[in-house]
């Protein structure tokens, strides 16, 4: 009996630890706009908040999902005045297209704060225990299709702008 048990204990233990998998994890928090040019345009707490809600909303799409990959990237939000918010993918292996969308309607839920211009939130993050991205920023795919339209270089606040009417 007791050795059933430890063979029982033997086999499950790999279950356990894969199902303990958060699926958001190594978040780090990018901000791609100058700190001077962020401070006058949006209240430095209320976007802290923000980024905590908005990580507990790809969470919860996240963990809503059946397909559950290793995969690593950025969920990009941009916010501006008067605007819905809108949410880019940057992750190294793309996702289902339903759970990509489910992702992005999740982060565009999330209330946004106040704003006084483009505030562009990046989080660099895991998902099911994927390996950290080694790139250093985000380059989304409509944000490439704008910017091969233009043809001087833009800021990213005006990447963002040119890229936000794309699906």
């Amino acid at each position: 009996m007791i050795r059933r048990q430890m063979l029982w204990g033997a086999l499950l233990a790999p279950l356990a630890a894969v199902s303990a998998v958060d699926a958001l994890s190594n978040i780090d928090v990018l901000l791609l706009q100058p700190e001077a040019q962020l401070r006058e345009r949006v209240d430095g707490e209320a976007l802290a908040r923000h980024v905590l809600a908005l990580q507990d909303a790809a969470r919860r799409a996240l963990e809503a999902q059946f397909a559950r990959r290793p995969n690593a990237g950025f969920l990009v939000v941009g916010l501006r005045p008067g605007h819905t918010p809108r949410a880019w993918l940057d992750l190294d292996q793309p996702l289902p297209e339903a759970a990509a969308q489910s992702l992005r309607h999740a982060l565009e839920g999330v209330k946004p704060p106040s704003v006084q211009g483009t505030v562009i939130v990046t989080i660099k993050a895991s998902l099911w225990g994927g390996r950290v991205s080694p790139r250093k920023a985000p380059v989304p795919a409509q944000w490439r299709v704008a910017a091969a339209r233009s043809t001087t270089k833009l800021e990213i606040d005006q990447l963002a702008e040119m890229a936000w009417g794309e699906p």
